[in-house]
């Protein structure tokens, strides 16, 4: 329970909801933005105050879409019992 805590808190931390991600250091603004909740967090900025600091509103948008496709082919092979290298290598 520990461990899901701290890294809870810590992609809470990387996604700009008590930092902005433009303040935080130069090697972890590439990670905010693998994060999902960067963009949740950039939306409903933007739906409450009408300003983004990260990315305009419709690349929110399409990003989720995006990493939401990614993640559920992932979980599908996963419980598929298929693995990427089975996939890859055949």
């Amino acid at each position: 329970m520990v461990i899901m805590n701290i890294l809870r808190f810590a992609i809470m931390f990387l996604s700009g909801i008590f930092i902005p991600v433009f303040m935080l250091p130069w090697f972890l603004q590439p990670v905010s933005y693998v994060l999902p909740l960067t963009y949740v967090v950039e939306l409903m900025r933007y739906g409450f105050y009408g300003i983004y600091d990260v990315v305009s509103p419709v690349t929110s948008i399409v990003a989720l879409i995006i990493i939401l496709v990614f993640y559920t082919i992932y979980l599908r092979l996963l419980l598929s019992g298929r693995t990427m290298e089975k996939i890859i290598f055949g």
